[in-house]
Protein backbone atom coordinates (compact mmCIF):
# COMPACT_ATOMS: atom_id res chain seq x y z
CA UNK A 1 0.00 0.00 0.00
CA UNK A 2 2.99 2.29 1.18
CA UNK A 3 4.48 2.18 -2.44
CA UNK A 4 1.06 2.75 -4.37
CA UNK A 5 0.87 5.58 -2.07
CA UNK A 6 4.24 7.21 -2.91
CA UNK A 7 3.50 6.55 -6.66
CA UNK A 8 0.25 8.39 -6.02
CA UNK A 9 1.31 11.39 -4.78
CA UNK A 10 4.41 11.39 -7.61
CA UNK A 11 7.10 10.98 -4.25
CA UNK A 12 10.08 9.73 -7.05
CA UNK A 13 9.20 12.53 -9.71
CA UNK A 14 9.57 15.39 -7.39
CA UNK A 15 12.98 14.43 -5.26
CA UNK A 16 14.56 13.64 -8.62
CA UNK A 17 13.26 16.91 -9.99
CA UNK A 18 14.73 18.77 -6.82
CA UNK A 19 18.18 16.66 -7.57
CA UNK A 20 17.70 18.03 -10.98
CA UNK A 21 17.52 21.51 -10.14
CA UNK A 22 20.33 20.80 -7.10
CA UNK A 23 23.01 19.82 -10.14
CA UNK A 24 22.00 22.78 -11.87
CA UNK A 25 22.69 25.08 -9.39
CA UNK A 26 24.06 23.64 -5.83
CA UNK A 27 26.68 21.30 -7.05
CA UNK A 28 28.38 24.28 -9.19
CA UNK A 29 29.29 25.56 -6.05
CA UNK A 30 32.70 24.26 -4.57
CA UNK A 31 31.36 24.05 -0.73
CA UNK A 32 27.97 22.10 -1.53
CA UNK A 33 28.74 19.90 -4.14
CA UNK A 34 29.29 17.17 -2.00
CA UNK A 35 26.45 17.23 -0.46
CA UNK A 36 24.36 16.69 -3.56
CA UNK A 37 27.03 13.73 -4.47
CA UNK A 38 25.77 12.13 -1.10
CA UNK A 39 21.57 13.21 -1.45
CA UNK A 40 22.39 11.04 -5.28
CA UNK A 41 23.98 8.19 -3.70
CA UNK A 42 21.37 8.05 -1.27
CA UNK A 43 18.30 8.94 -3.68
CA UNK A 44 19.98 6.24 -6.39
CA UNK A 45 20.30 3.10 -3.82
CA UNK A 46 16.34 3.65 -2.67
CA UNK A 47 15.25 4.12 -5.97
CA UNK A 48 16.68 1.03 -7.55
CA UNK A 49 14.92 -1.16 -4.69
CA UNK A 50 12.20 0.38 -5.49
CA UNK A 51 12.47 0.55 -9.35
CA UNK A 52 13.23 -3.55 -9.75
CA UNK A 53 11.66 -5.01 -6.57
CA UNK A 54 8.33 -3.07 -5.96
CA UNK A 55 7.77 -1.73 -9.10
CA UNK A 56 9.20 -4.42 -11.20
CA UNK A 57 9.94 -2.49 -14.15
CA UNK A 58 12.88 -3.61 -17.06
CA UNK A 59 15.21 -1.59 -17.76
CA UNK A 60 14.98 0.41 -20.77
CA UNK A 61 17.75 -0.83 -23.20
CA UNK A 62 19.67 2.39 -23.45
CA UNK A 63 20.44 2.59 -20.15
CA UNK A 64 21.94 -1.10 -19.95
CA UNK A 65 23.92 -0.17 -23.45
CA UNK A 66 25.37 2.88 -20.82
CA UNK A 67 26.55 0.40 -18.32
CA UNK A 68 28.06 -2.01 -20.59
CA UNK A 69 29.71 1.04 -22.05
CA UNK A 70 31.26 1.85 -18.43
CA UNK A 71 31.87 -1.44 -17.43
CA UNK A 72 33.77 -1.68 -21.32
CA UNK A 73 35.63 1.65 -19.88
CA UNK A 74 37.58 -0.01 -17.23
CA UNK A 75 39.25 -2.14 -20.12
CA UNK A 76 40.99 1.71 -19.95
CA UNK A 77 42.92 1.16 -17.17
CA UNK A 78 45.05 -1.23 -18.31
CA UNK A 79 46.17 1.43 -21.07
CA UNK A 80 45.50 4.69 -19.32
CA UNK A 81 49.54 6.23 -18.34
CA UNK A 82 47.85 8.69 -15.86
CA UNK A 83 45.15 6.63 -13.49
CA UNK A 84 44.48 9.66 -11.28
CA UNK A 85 42.35 11.43 -14.48
CA UNK A 86 40.88 7.86 -15.27
CA UNK A 87 39.51 7.41 -12.14
CA UNK A 88 38.15 11.53 -11.78
CA UNK A 89 36.61 10.62 -15.45
CA UNK A 90 35.16 7.05 -14.08
CA UNK A 91 33.41 8.52 -10.75
CA UNK A 92 32.40 11.49 -12.87
CA UNK A 93 30.69 8.67 -15.51
CA UNK A 94 29.38 6.40 -13.22
CA UNK A 95 27.33 9.10 -11.53
CA UNK A 96 26.18 9.97 -14.93
CA UNK A 97 25.18 6.56 -15.53
CA UNK A 98 23.09 5.90 -12.47
CA UNK A 99 21.51 9.57 -13.17
CA UNK A 100 20.32 8.63 -16.29
CA UNK A 101 19.03 5.16 -14.98
CA UNK A 102 16.91 7.14 -12.23
CA UNK A 103 15.43 9.75 -14.46
CA UNK A 104 14.46 7.07 -17.32
CA UNK A 105 13.05 5.04 -14.56
CA UNK A 106 11.10 7.53 -12.98
CA UNK A 107 9.72 8.57 -16.10
CA UNK A 108 8.85 5.11 -17.05
CA UNK A 109 6.89 4.75 -13.84
CA UNK A 110 4.47 7.48 -13.95
CA UNK A 111 4.91 7.99 -18.33
CA UNK A 112 5.32 12.14 -17.88
CA UNK A 113 8.06 13.74 -17.89
CA UNK A 114 6.84 17.64 -16.89
CA UNK A 115 8.05 17.62 -13.45
CA UNK A 116 11.92 17.16 -15.17
CA UNK A 117 10.83 19.99 -17.91
CA UNK A 118 9.82 22.24 -14.49
CA UNK A 119 13.11 21.40 -12.92
CA UNK A 120 15.41 22.09 -15.92
CA UNK A 121 13.75 25.85 -16.15
CA UNK A 122 13.88 26.16 -12.97
CA UNK A 123 17.35 25.29 -12.24
CA UNK A 124 18.02 27.53 -15.32
CA UNK A 125 16.35 30.45 -14.36
CA UNK A 126 18.30 30.46 -11.25
CA UNK A 127 21.61 29.68 -13.12
CA UNK A 128 20.59 32.46 -14.55
CA UNK A 129 19.53 34.80 -12.67
CA UNK A 130 22.80 34.40 -10.21
CA UNK A 131 24.71 35.91 -13.54
CA UNK A 132 22.20 39.10 -13.58
CA UNK A 133 22.44 39.77 -10.01
CA UNK A 134 25.92 40.01 -9.61
CA UNK A 135 26.13 42.25 -12.75
CA UNK A 136 28.18 39.89 -15.48
CA UNK A 137 25.15 40.46 -17.83
CA UNK A 138 25.98 44.35 -17.47
CA UNK A 139 29.28 44.34 -17.93
CA UNK A 140 29.09 41.36 -20.81
CA UNK A 141 26.69 43.64 -22.53
CA UNK A 142 29.57 46.02 -23.62
CA UNK A 143 30.96 44.39 -26.82
CA UNK A 144 34.63 46.18 -26.25
CA UNK A 145 34.79 44.47 -22.77
CA UNK A 146 35.56 40.83 -23.54
CA UNK A 147 33.74 39.86 -20.47
CA UNK A 148 31.74 36.54 -20.50
CA UNK A 149 28.69 35.81 -18.08
CA UNK A 150 29.12 32.74 -16.25
CA UNK A 151 26.70 32.65 -13.64
CA UNK A 152 27.15 29.68 -10.93
CA UNK A 153 28.89 27.80 -13.36
CA UNK A 154 32.50 30.27 -13.73
CA UNK A 155 32.56 28.58 -17.09
CA UNK A 156 30.52 30.45 -19.97
CA UNK A 157 30.57 27.80 -22.09
CA UNK A 158 29.04 25.27 -19.61
CA UNK A 159 26.36 28.39 -18.34
CA UNK A 160 25.48 28.94 -21.98
CA UNK A 161 25.23 24.94 -22.38
CA UNK A 162 22.84 24.86 -19.32
CA UNK A 163 20.59 26.93 -21.35
CA UNK A 164 20.07 25.52 -24.21
CA UNK A 165 17.85 22.64 -22.22
CA UNK A 166 16.01 25.06 -20.50
CA UNK A 167 14.99 26.27 -23.95
CA UNK A 168 14.29 22.38 -24.83
CA UNK A 169 12.06 22.14 -21.85
CA UNK A 170 10.52 25.68 -22.51
CA UNK A 171 9.60 24.69 -26.15
CA UNK A 172 7.91 21.25 -24.71
CA UNK A 173 5.32 23.69 -23.15
CA UNK A 174 4.64 26.04 -26.05
CA UNK A 175 2.10 23.73 -27.76
CA UNK A 176 -0.98 25.15 -30.43
CA UNK A 177 -3.61 24.89 -27.40
CA UNK A 178 -1.69 27.38 -24.18
CA UNK A 179 -3.11 30.55 -23.44
CA UNK A 180 -1.87 33.54 -24.61
CA UNK A 181 -0.79 34.15 -20.81
CA UNK A 182 1.54 31.34 -21.02
CA UNK A 183 2.88 31.90 -24.44
CA UNK A 184 4.03 35.34 -22.80
CA UNK A 185 5.27 33.76 -19.85
CA UNK A 186 7.40 31.33 -21.66
CA UNK A 187 8.46 34.21 -24.35
CA UNK A 188 10.06 35.78 -21.27
CA UNK A 189 12.31 32.73 -20.50
CA UNK A 190 12.88 32.35 -24.21
CA UNK A 191 14.34 35.95 -24.17
CA UNK A 192 16.13 35.42 -20.34
CA UNK A 193 18.13 32.27 -21.47
CA UNK A 194 19.01 33.92 -24.86
CA UNK A 195 19.80 36.79 -23.02
CA UNK A 196 22.19 34.55 -20.98
CA UNK A 197 23.30 32.66 -23.88
CA UNK A 198 24.54 36.03 -25.71
CA UNK A 199 25.96 37.42 -23.12
CA UNK A 200 28.12 33.85 -22.25
CA UNK A 201 29.94 34.85 -25.59
CA UNK A 202 29.29 31.21 -26.42
CA UNK A 203 29.79 30.87 -30.52
CA UNK A 204 28.32 27.19 -30.62
CA UNK A 205 25.42 27.50 -28.37
CA UNK A 206 24.06 30.49 -29.38
CA UNK A 207 24.43 28.93 -33.11
CA UNK A 208 22.75 25.79 -31.27
CA UNK A 209 19.81 28.01 -30.33
CA UNK A 210 18.97 29.34 -33.85
CA UNK A 211 19.18 25.54 -35.17
CA UNK A 212 17.10 23.92 -32.40
CA UNK A 213 14.11 26.63 -32.77
CA UNK A 214 14.06 26.41 -36.40
CA UNK A 215 14.28 22.36 -36.29
CA UNK A 216 11.71 22.51 -33.54
CA UNK A 217 9.41 24.46 -35.67
CA UNK A 218 9.64 22.29 -38.67
CA UNK A 219 9.33 19.23 -36.35
CA UNK A 220 6.68 20.30 -33.98
CA UNK A 221 4.63 22.73 -35.72
CA UNK A 222 4.48 21.27 -38.63
CA UNK A 223 2.53 19.17 -38.19
CA UNK A 224 -0.12 21.93 -37.71
CA UNK A 225 0.14 23.68 -40.79
CA UNK A 226 -3.03 22.14 -42.41
CA UNK A 227 -4.96 22.37 -39.46
CA UNK A 228 -3.95 25.75 -38.28
CA UNK A 229 -2.29 27.07 -41.11
CA UNK A 230 -2.71 31.17 -39.75
CA UNK A 231 -1.32 30.29 -36.26
CA UNK A 232 1.64 28.29 -37.74
CA UNK A 233 2.27 31.50 -40.20
CA UNK A 234 2.26 33.79 -37.79
CA UNK A 235 4.56 31.66 -35.34
CA UNK A 236 7.11 31.16 -38.07
CA UNK A 237 6.87 35.01 -38.90
CA UNK A 238 7.56 36.05 -35.27
CA UNK A 239 10.44 33.54 -35.00
CA UNK A 240 12.19 34.50 -38.16
CA UNK A 241 11.66 38.31 -36.57
CA UNK A 242 13.08 37.37 -33.08
CA UNK A 243 15.94 35.43 -34.71
CA UNK A 244 17.00 38.04 -37.05
CA UNK A 245 16.38 41.16 -34.31
CA UNK A 246 18.52 39.38 -31.88
CA UNK A 247 20.90 38.22 -34.21
CA UNK A 248 21.50 41.46 -35.16
CA UNK A 249 21.50 42.95 -32.07
CA UNK A 250 24.32 40.31 -31.10
CA UNK A 251 26.61 40.90 -33.97
CA UNK A 252 26.42 44.70 -33.70
CA UNK A 253 26.25 45.38 -30.08
CA UNK A 254 28.26 42.23 -28.03
CA UNK A 255 31.58 40.49 -27.37
CA UNK A 256 30.12 37.61 -28.92
CA UNK A 257 29.42 39.18 -31.85
CA UNK A 258 32.94 40.12 -32.20
CA UNK A 259 33.97 36.51 -31.68
CA UNK A 260 31.31 35.31 -34.31
CA UNK A 261 33.96 37.42 -36.79
CA UNK A 262 35.88 35.78 -39.30
CA UNK A 263 38.94 36.21 -37.31
CA UNK A 264 37.68 34.90 -34.19
CA UNK A 265 36.59 31.86 -35.71
CA UNK A 266 39.81 31.05 -37.56
CA UNK A 267 41.61 31.40 -34.89
CA UNK A 268 39.56 28.98 -33.14
CA UNK A 269 39.38 26.36 -35.70
CA UNK A 270 43.04 26.04 -35.65
CA UNK A 271 43.61 24.61 -32.01
CA UNK A 272 40.27 22.84 -32.57
CA UNK A 273 41.93 20.88 -35.47
CA UNK A 274 44.95 20.52 -34.14
CA UNK A 275 42.74 18.67 -31.48
CA UNK A 276 40.78 16.13 -34.00
CA UNK A 277 44.07 15.51 -35.46
CA UNK A 278 45.65 14.70 -32.11
CA UNK A 279 42.20 12.18 -31.53
CA UNK A 280 42.80 10.86 -34.82
CA UNK A 281 45.95 9.58 -34.31
CA UNK A 282 44.98 8.42 -30.87
CA UNK A 283 42.82 6.34 -32.51
CA UNK A 284 44.55 4.76 -35.12
CA UNK A 285 47.50 3.89 -32.28
CA UNK A 286 44.77 2.46 -29.90
CA UNK A 287 41.84 1.06 -31.61
CA UNK A 288 40.45 -1.08 -29.50
CA UNK A 289 40.49 0.09 -26.16
CA UNK A 290 41.88 3.18 -26.82
CA UNK A 291 43.75 5.50 -24.11
CA UNK A 292 42.07 5.50 -21.07
CA UNK A 293 39.17 7.91 -19.61
CA UNK A 294 40.08 11.39 -19.64
CA UNK A 295 43.88 10.38 -21.32
CA UNK A 296 43.25 12.65 -24.46
CA UNK A 297 44.65 15.08 -22.60
CA UNK A 298 47.69 13.41 -21.52
CA UNK A 299 48.58 13.36 -25.32
CA UNK A 300 47.09 16.17 -26.92
CA UNK A 301 49.44 19.09 -27.88
CA UNK A 302 47.54 21.24 -25.39
CA UNK A 303 46.64 18.85 -22.48
CA UNK A 304 43.27 19.74 -23.21
CA UNK A 305 40.65 17.28 -23.41
CA UNK A 306 39.19 17.14 -27.16
CA UNK A 307 36.22 19.61 -27.30
CA UNK A 308 34.28 16.64 -29.07
CA UNK A 309 32.37 13.98 -28.27
CA UNK A 310 33.17 11.79 -30.78
CA UNK A 311 36.89 12.11 -30.56
CA UNK A 312 36.92 12.03 -26.64
CA UNK A 313 35.10 8.50 -26.82
CA UNK A 314 36.84 7.06 -29.50
CA UNK A 315 40.32 8.27 -28.38
CA UNK A 316 39.41 7.39 -24.69
CA UNK A 317 37.55 4.06 -25.07
CA UNK A 318 38.44 3.15 -28.59
CA UNK A 319 36.10 2.29 -31.74
CA UNK A 320 34.23 -0.78 -29.76
CA UNK A 321 33.63 1.91 -26.56
CA UNK A 322 32.50 5.04 -29.54
CA UNK A 323 29.98 2.04 -31.09
CA UNK A 324 28.49 1.09 -27.56
CA UNK A 325 28.38 4.50 -26.82
CA UNK A 326 26.32 5.98 -30.12
CA UNK A 327 24.54 2.87 -30.36
CA UNK A 328 22.10 4.81 -26.91
CA UNK A 329 21.27 7.74 -29.48
CA UNK A 330 20.56 5.21 -32.57
CA UNK A 331 17.91 3.04 -30.29
CA UNK A 332 16.65 6.16 -28.74
CA UNK A 333 16.24 7.88 -32.57
CA UNK A 334 14.76 4.76 -33.70
CA UNK A 335 12.17 4.01 -31.03
CA UNK A 336 11.47 7.84 -31.57
CA UNK A 337 10.91 6.89 -34.95
CA UNK A 338 8.34 3.57 -34.65
CA UNK A 339 6.31 5.13 -31.85
CA UNK A 340 5.46 7.89 -33.57
CA UNK A 341 3.86 5.48 -36.71
CA UNK A 342 2.09 3.81 -34.19
CA UNK A 343 -0.15 6.64 -32.65
CA UNK A 344 -2.05 9.60 -34.06
CA UNK A 345 -2.34 11.54 -30.72
CA UNK A 346 -1.10 14.91 -31.36
CA UNK A 347 0.32 15.46 -28.20
CA UNK A 348 2.69 13.08 -28.22
CA UNK A 349 3.68 13.51 -32.12
CA UNK A 350 4.50 17.07 -30.87
CA UNK A 351 6.91 15.77 -28.08
CA UNK A 352 8.51 13.22 -30.02
CA UNK A 353 9.25 16.27 -32.42
CA UNK A 354 10.82 18.36 -29.64
CA UNK A 355 13.33 15.08 -28.48
CA UNK A 356 13.67 14.82 -32.50
CA UNK A 357 15.19 18.23 -32.42
CA UNK A 358 16.75 18.32 -29.28
CA UNK A 359 18.75 15.31 -29.66
CA UNK A 360 19.98 16.50 -33.05
CA UNK A 361 21.00 19.51 -31.46
CA UNK A 362 23.30 17.41 -28.98
CA UNK A 363 24.92 15.76 -32.07
CA UNK A 364 25.20 19.02 -33.32
CA UNK A 365 27.18 20.53 -30.25
CA UNK A 366 29.07 17.18 -29.57
CA UNK A 367 31.53 18.19 -32.28
CA UNK A 368 32.24 20.49 -30.48
CA UNK A 369 32.24 19.36 -26.56
CA UNK A 370 32.07 16.06 -24.91
CA UNK A 371 29.13 14.67 -23.06
CA UNK A 372 30.13 11.79 -21.49
CA UNK A 373 30.83 13.83 -18.37
CA UNK A 374 27.36 16.27 -18.82
CA UNK A 375 24.81 15.48 -16.52
CA UNK A 376 22.26 17.64 -18.36
CA UNK A 377 22.54 16.45 -21.30
CA UNK A 378 21.90 12.96 -20.05
CA UNK A 379 18.51 14.04 -17.63
CA UNK A 380 17.74 15.08 -21.07
CA UNK A 381 18.05 12.26 -22.71
CA UNK A 382 17.20 10.18 -20.02
CA UNK A 383 13.47 11.35 -19.68
CA UNK A 384 13.65 11.23 -23.51
CA UNK A 385 14.50 7.20 -23.29
CA UNK A 386 11.61 6.90 -20.22
CA UNK A 387 9.37 8.82 -22.64
CA UNK A 388 9.27 6.91 -25.49
CA UNK A 389 10.15 3.44 -23.33
CA UNK A 390 6.84 3.76 -21.22
CA UNK A 391 5.07 4.93 -24.40
CA UNK A 392 6.13 2.01 -26.68
CA UNK A 393 5.30 -0.69 -23.80
CA UNK A 394 1.71 0.84 -22.66
CA UNK A 395 0.35 0.68 -26.71
CA UNK A 396 2.15 -3.15 -27.20
CA UNK A 397 -0.07 -3.73 -24.05
CA UNK A 398 -2.38 -2.33 -25.23
CA UNK A 399 -2.35 -4.10 -28.70
CA UNK A 400 -2.34 -7.43 -27.05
Amino acid sequence: MSVRILKTIGFWEWLISLLIIGFMTISLVEQLSRVMVILGIGTSFFFAIFYLLYYRKKIPPEVILFFIWVIWSLSGWFVAVDRTLFIVNLITVCQIVVLTFMIAGEVNIYERITPIMFAIIIGGIILTLSGYISGQFTMASESSARLRATGLAENPNQFSYQLIFVLFAVFYFWRPNISLINKLLLSCIILFSLFGIIYSGSRKSFLAAIFFITVWFILCQGQFIKKRPFQSILIFIIICISIYLIATYTLNNTYLGRRLSAAAIEHGSESRIRLYKDGFKMIMENPVMGVGLNNFRVFSTYGLYSHSDYIEVAANTGIIGFLIYFSIYLFLWFRLWALKKMTNDEHIHFTIGLFRAAILTILLLAFGRPNITSKITWTFIASAIGYSYSKMARMNQQNV
